[in-house]
Parts: C-alpha cells; structure tokens; sequence
C-alpha cells in the first residue's frame, strides 16, 4: 500500500428564485444547484476500485438539479382559498 496525503472537498451551491419578480410570472419559482468535487483520490493509496469517500470523483463543476415550481391555480372552496393548491414541478437530476 502506497502512503501519502490526499484531500477532498465538495462545494454545492443552490439557488432559489422568485419568478414573480424576477419573470412577472404569477405562481413561479425556480430552483438551481451546482456541486464542485475537487481533489486527489484516496484510492490511489489504498488501492481500492470504487473509492473510500462517498464524494471522492473526478475534479468537475456539474449542474446537480434545476427544477421550476408554477402554482398555476389558486382554487377557492365557499369564497375561502383552500390550504392546498395545484402545483407542477419538473426537476432534473444531472
């Protein structure tokens, strides 16, 4: 077994919207996250095929998710705006 230093660093971002003021879209959110994995693998040192660390991947920035949420009716039940509305969201795991 090799011997040696190694580290690993996992950056996320995400980003929420309010499409409202952003879009003038009533009922519009939008969701944005991306993940950065840097470093040297630990592996390499131990000699294991899939990695030790759940984060350890080759060195990239990747789009992790981006979804909209549009709550596109407000139903009222007696005059009264109910608790729930219909919502349609799209997401979309990279």
């Amino acid at each position: 077994m090799a011997t040696g230093q190694r580290y690993l660093d996992d950056l996320t971002i995400a980003v929420d919207l309010d499409g409202e003021r952003l879009l003038a879209v009533e009922g519009l959110a939008l969701h944005a996250s991306v993940v950065r994995n840097n470093g040297h693998s630990i592996g390499a040192l131990t000699g294991v095929a899939q990695g030790n660390s759940g984060i350890e991947a080759p060195a990239a920035t990747r789009l992790y998710e981006a979804w909209a949420d549009w709550r596109y009716a407000n139903f009222q039940h007696n005059g009264e705006p109910r608790d729930s509305v219909l919502s349609r969201r799209t997401a979309r795991h990279f």
